[in-house]
């Protein structure tokens, strides 16, 4: 009897532990990031973090339910100045509702099918006076006949999982007049317990807070 309780007790604790890597997996498969790690972030932490704040009390179960979860909402791209080599950031591209595709099939109605497959892709302007947008206004009409991404797959195929790429953006809608895709940088913002993070946070750390209109607070690691 003592052998068998081990026995559950240990698949049990394997169970627990696989959970707690899936639920702290980011969307692009990689494992979440360590309390503590140092991110090389496109702004400081506090301004991140309220880029987000902001972004999040905008497009909360409008565009996203699952704050920090790698099979919903997780990621940004920030986007940089598409007229010249200038390092000037101009917004951040938000992928929403990211494994809805797949989950709109195997559990329709579930808690990772669509909220609305129309309101996937985001764009956040540094600008704080301007609104955020969907990102479809901003996407080429059509494919250009020279379009490639190999990193992203095919257009076809981003279509039709209703994702615009930073490579389907075009940057003349945004002002440019130039037809080459805009630089970015990918980072992450990953769920963790909240309990879990030490009580004095450095300020160059990789956790920050975020509130839910809800009232519920998040905790992220980024990364």
């Amino acid at each position: 009897m003592a052998i068998l309780s081990l026995r559950l007790l240990l698949v049990a604790l394997s169970l627990a532990w696989a959970h707690a890597g899936e639920r702290t997996r980011r969307s692009d498969g990689a494992p979440g990031p360590e309390i503590g790690e140092r991110a090389g972030l496109p702004l400081p932490k506090g301004e991140l973090r309220s880029m987000l704040q902001r972004f999040v009390d905008h497009a909360y179960l409008k565009g996203f339910r699952h704050l920090g979860d790698g099979k919903d909402f997780d990621h940004g791209h920030a986007l940089y100045d598409a007229a010249s080599a200038a390092e000037n950031l101009v917004a951040i591209l938000y992928h929403t509702q990211e494994a809805a595709y797949a989950h709109h099939r195997k559990d329709p109605g579930g808690r990772y099918d669509y909220l609305d497959p129309d309101a996937r892709n985001w764009i956040q302007w540094m600008d704080p006076g301007r609104p955020i947008e969907n990102a479809s206004r901003y996407r080429y009409a059509e494919k250009p006949a020279d379009w490639e991404d190999e990193t992203m797959g095919s257009w076809s195929g981003a279509v039709e999982h209703r994702t615009i790429h930073h490579t389907m953006l075009d940057p003349r809608r945004f002002g440019y007049l130039v037809e080459s895709p805009f630089p970015f940088a990918q980072f992450f913002f990953t769920r963790v317990d909240c309990d879990l993070l030490p009580a004095e946070r450095p300020a160059d750390g990789n956790d920050v807070e975020i509130a839910l209109p809800t009232g519920e607070r998040v905790c992220l690691l980024l990364s």
